[in-house]
């Protein structure tokens, strides 16, 4: 009776720690996809997730090591040509900048074309174009037009070109 009531603790005591180990991965890795905003679908508002979190993670260089995670390998290896926006400020969507805040913020924004954006490449590959937009006090305003390519049922950003604003 008490080797089992010893083995049930042993048991208990394993199946936490296991737990408690997997809920720490998934906190300081980021979870699935490395906490790198990989969004696994083939919506337009996944295009523009996917987008968001490029310019937080890459473009800002919050999380540079999700460059890999989302962008295609081609951008990936040219992501050194690719001018950097930095600031000190927190990226915020416009959508969700407060005048109020106690914080100053960088906001950026994404849009798409009216029609959706959607196009096919020479290979028959669905590709889509968002323009964005950034602002900051400290490096004032930046726009990027954003190529991105549905590869493995989800979309990668696959080039990066800054344009005049």
């Amino acid at each position: 009776m008490h080797r089992r009531l010893v083995l049930a603790y042993a048991v208990v005591l394993v199946s936490g720690a296991a737990l408690a180990g997997g809920a720490a991965w998934a906190v300081f890795r980021g979870g699935a996809g490395g906490g790198c905003g990989v969004v696994g679908s083939s919506s337009q508002d996944a295009a523009r997730a996917v987008t968001e979190s490029f310019l937080r993670d890459v473009l800002v260089r919050a999380k540079p090591s999700c460059s890999s995670e989302l962008a295609t390998r081609r951008l990936v290896g040219r992501l050194a040509g690719v001018p950097l926006y930095r600031t000190r400020y927190p990226l915020v969507a416009y959508r969700f900048a407060r005048a109020d805040s106690r914080r100053t913020q960088a906001v950026f924004v994404v849009a798409q074309p009216p029609d959706g954006g959607l196009q096919l490449d020479a290979f028959n590959v669905p590709v889509t174009i968002l323009s964005v937009g950034l602002a900051a006090p400290d490096v004032g305003l930046a726009g990027y037009r954003v190529t991105l390519r549905l590869q493995h049922g989800r979309w990668r950003v696959d080039r990066v070109l800054r344009v005049a604003v």
